[in-house]
């Protein structure tokens, strides 16, 4: 299908379908992050876009980020980075929280068995969100035989529009 057309003036303009197949293709990157933590076993730990902040568990306002427009996160990577022991290979649990529609989906599971790894992962369910949706990450710990120390995410979400 031609994606341009004419005026008489011989210009060449994008047609409507090609504008439109092109928003289909937009998207914007939330980044979620917080600063060293040493995570104890079975815990839930919370955070959101203020890196200097360290996660918490219970989810608070100050670990959030708004969501500015419409759309389903469907992708997102894991970046992580342990300054002190690594830990043992048991799974940690990663989630996306919507805070205003109570609503979640997982983003992923990895070990902490390394000083550091990126991981990207597409979601097994797409997450909707509106503009104005409070988003928060939840990350699940596990009971660890050894725990990692001084532990650091950096989670980035995509959200197509």
């Amino acid at each position: 299908q031609n994606s341009l057309s004419y005026d008489g003036s011989g210009k060449k303009f994008p047609t409507v379908d090609a504008v439109n197949e092109g928003l289909k293709k937009m998207c914007v990157i939330y980044r979620f992050a917080h600063s060293a933590v040493s995570p104890s076993d079975n815990n839930v730990y919370y955070f959101g876009d203020l890196s200097e902040l360290v996660a918490t568990s219970s989810p608070v306002l100050s670990r959030t980020v708004m969501s500015l427009v419409d759309g389903f996160i469907t992708e997102a990577s894991i970046l992580y980075a342990v300054g002190g022991n690594v830990g043992s290979s048991h799974y940690s649990t990663f989630r996306i929280n919507n805070l205003t529609k109570n609503t979640n989906a997982r983003i992923g599971i990895i070990t902490h068995t390394t000083s550091e790894s990126n991981v990207f992962q597409t979601l097994e369910q797409p997450l909707w969100v509106s503009k104005g949706d409070l988003l928060q990450i939840a990350w699940e710990t596990p009971a660890w035989s050894t725990n990692p120390t001084s532990v650091r995410h950096i989670i980035s979400v995509k959200v197509e529009i």
